[in-house]
């Protein structure tokens, strides 16, 4: 199997430092390496200039445009390889982490998107290694992600819905060959990428599978300005129930598109707060809080609108 690794990045050029080294210590090298890199940052571009990496190819990319579907898609366009392999600028690779993706595709003709553990590396406090949990990547039916990618399984490899974008692989013509839909909305890293690239994976009729043994270290960087997923008043909120409704009408079906909708009026989460969860938070942020509930359901009605035309998934 052909291996291309995309990297999309900005502002972190000691990171991708980091994991450009450990690229470069592989005992299979990648065929490909494509990073892509976002608008003036220099630093960055100086790194890759730097790049010692012996590797077939070596290709570096300008993004146009501060997000992370248009610098994913122009390295998905660029890449040559079978499998392409999506990886974050902030993550480390042991050194057979190239070699267990190339046998495991090689292993099964039905596997179609494969990714693993992400194990946080924190900065003061050393490896973070929280107990293996009982579920891992699901996509539950009313919309809810359940994560825990980093956790690790209990049953390992095992399928799921949904791989985290840190260490996600998939063969290319899985995916098919017109890109993640541009629609999904963000400044910098759009929110349910990796439920786009997944969910459109199985409807190919392939397989997505986690593998606690395919695992990297994931220093996990610092988000800053548009990109912050902490602040509910950001512009993060707007985008994140926009795109959460966009893959719910794509790949849902449509009873459960319409709780999805009226639970995010209702409910909500704690970071795109319902009615409800908007009174409870008016001591804290406020009586703005009580705008969020219907400025997030005018978003997810937005997005539920543009998802249910699945006439062309790109949208370009």
């Amino acid at each position: 199997m052909n291996l291309s690794v995309v990297i999309p990045t900005y502002g972190r050029a000691k990171d991708l430092e980091r994991l450009l080294e450990s690229l470069s210590k592989q005992e299979l090298k990648p065929d490909e390496i494509i990073i892509v890199i976002g608008p003036n940052d220099l630093p960055t571009k100086q790194i890759v200039d730097d790049c010692q990496i012996k590797v077939p190819s070596i290709v570096a990319l300008s993004a146009t445009k501060p997000s992370l579907v248009h610098s994913l898609n122009l390295g998905i366009a660029q890449a040559k390889g079978d499998v392409i392999c999506l990886l974050d600028d902030d993550v480390w690779l042991p050194a057979d982490w190239a070699k267990k993706i190339n046998i495991a595709y090689k292993n099964d003709e039905l596997l179609g998107a494969y990714g693993g553990r992400d194990r946080i590396q924190l900065d003061v406090d050393g490896l973070m290694d929280p107990a293996p949990a009982a579920i891992v990547g699901t996509f539950r039916w009313n919309g809810k992600l359940v994560g825990n990618h980093h956790c690790g399984c209990l049953t390992s490899p095992v399928e799921v819905d949904v791989l985290k974008g840190v260490n996600l692989s998939f063969r290319k013509k899985a995916l098919g060959y017109q890109g993640i839909d541009s629609r999904l909305e963000s400044k910098g890293a759009e929110i349910c990428t990796e439920i786009e690239i997944c969910q459109r994976v199985k409807l190919a009729g392939y397989k997505v599978v986690y593998d606690n043994e395919n695992y990297l270290l994931h220093f996990v960087a610092q988000r800053v300005g548009a990109d912050d997923r902490n602040d509910i008043f950001t512009e993060t909120t707007k985008n994140r129930t926009f795109n959460q409704a966009l893959v719910m009408a794509k790949f849902r079906p449509a009873y459960q598109l319409i709780f999805h909708l009226f639970r995010t009026l209702l409910i909500g989460t704690r970071k795109e707060p319902g009615i409800i969860r908007a009174f409870l938070l008016i001591n804290k942020a406020g009586p703005r809080v009580l705008l969020l509930p219907f400025q997030n359901f005018k978003y997810s009605m937005r997005g539920a609108f543009l998802g249910l035309n699945k006439h062309d998934l790109n949208h370009k």
